[in-house]
């Protein structure tokens, strides 16, 4: 029988897994968007967006947002000077608030 760590460490890969696969579509379809060195913020409530438009659960949508707006470089761009949040069709979307610059 496995161990806990084991089948934890399975599930963790298996979630990385899924996590990657989407983040190459999102890449491709708008490759603007989901840049893995020069992201942009993303519009509130995009995951159900991303998870319509690709077709993914919306709990796959989900660990993704959670990775990719906790990363370093998203991070930057938000607290950019006059950044703006963008949607999943890559339009430009409201001006990112004082009140995520500070968190």
């Amino acid at each position: 029988m496995p161990s806990q760590a084991r089948v934890r460490r399975k599930r963790i890969r298996q979630k990385r897994k899924k996590r990657y696969r989407l983040f190459l579509q999102l890449n491709v379809l708008r490759p603007t968007v989901f840049d893995m060195q020069n992201p942009k913020p993303l519009a509130i409530g995009i995951r159900e967006k991303i998870a319509e438009t690709v077709g993914v659960p919306r709990y796959i949508a989900g660990w993704f947002c959670e990775w990719w707006c906790h990363r370093n470089q998203y991070r930057k761009a938000i607290e950019a000077d006059n950044s703006y949040r963008y949607h999943i069709s890559g339009n430009r979307g409201c001006k990112v608030q004082e009140v995520a610059k500070i968190q």
